[in-house]
């Protein structure tokens, strides 16, 4: 997958849309699985009224939603506070979807991987093989705007994210985590928030 999108923007520059990605990722994954035709779903109905943006199908079970976040264009100040609550609704999404593995990936410009990491409030796990319970308390730590919006695709399941990879080229870095349900907080997530 990164060789993909890596190739992409060598080729053609930094993909010009969501949409982009969804399809970068997918020509990835079927390289590396040899995947047959009709293995990679897009926009496949989660089941509660929303969609996933990949599925691959029954050898693997695996979902994706992908969020894009870059600076506009015509360079006009981004709504990173909203964006980033966005890309949290996508982990409360995809933790609420049946699947063997369950994955957010983002692809982000610098401005935006700073504005996580300085005020993500430390929600998100930006070290590879780092993990993190994520309550529903752990949203109160936020701005009003991404607390907000990370309730948009229902009430916040507990749930856990690790980062299973991460690159960075031309600008854009890549992040995969692995998000797994879980409907009881552990006792370290509780203690830390504390």
């Amino acid at each position: 997958v990164n060789t993909q999108f890596r190739a992409q923007a060598d080729s053609a520059g930094l993909p010009g849309s969501e949409h982009a990605v969804h399809f970068g990722l997918a020509l990835g994954l079927q390289a590396a699985w040899a995947l047959p035709p009709g293995a990679i779903v897009f926009e496949r109905h989660s089941g509660n009224g929303s969609r996933i943006d990949l599925w691959v199908r029954e050898s693997r079970d695996l979902v994706i939603e992908v969020k894009y976040l870059r600076a506009h264009p015509s360079g006009s100040t981004p709504a990173r506070p909203m964006h980033y609550g966005q890309l949290l609704a996508d982990f409360n999404k995809v933790a609420q979807v049946r699947a063997g593995l369950r994955l957010v990936v983002l692809a982000a410009d610098d401005g935006y991987v700073n504005y996580i990491e300085r005020s993500g409030r430390s929600i998100l796990p930006l070290r590879t093989g780092e993990s993190a319970s994520i309550p529903e308390s752990a949203l109160a730590r936020l701005a009003d705007t991404p607390s907000h919006k990370a309730n948009s695709h229902g009430r916040w399941q507990h749930l856990q994210a690790t980062l299973r990879w991460s690159t960075k080229t031309a600008g854009c870095s890549l992040f995969a985590w692995e998000v797994t349900p879980d409907p009881q907080p552990s006792r370290k997530a509780n203690d830390q928030q504390g």
